[in-house]
């Protein structure tokens, strides 16, 4: 946690997910207002060849309708976590 100037870090959760086939994702908050003091942590263990990105990260902006907000798709990679905080 002192890389992120933090005294502690806690784990309060482990997770795994499992997906065989996705065509469609839905856009959701996993949180918010934390004083960006939690962030989720996702780390591949396996990968699909030449899938598209497997994770869409949206810019969260209330005066922008959310069809137009941008948007960042990430590709996994093995060996490289992916930390999206609030």
């Amino acid at each position: 946690g002192s890389h992120f100037g933090f005294e502690t870090l806690s784990c309060f959760q482990l997770t795994f997910i499992g997906v065989t086939q996705c065509n469609e994702g839905f856009k959701h908050i996993d949180m918010d207002e934390t004083d960006r003091k939690a962030f989720n942590l996702i780390i591949p263990l396996e990968l699909v060849e030449d899938s598209p990105p497997e994770l869409w990260v949206y810019e969260e902006r209330p005066d922008i309708d959310d069809d137009d907000q941008a948007a960042v798709g990430i590709q996994y990679e093995l060996d490289v976590a992916v930390a999206i905080g609030d």
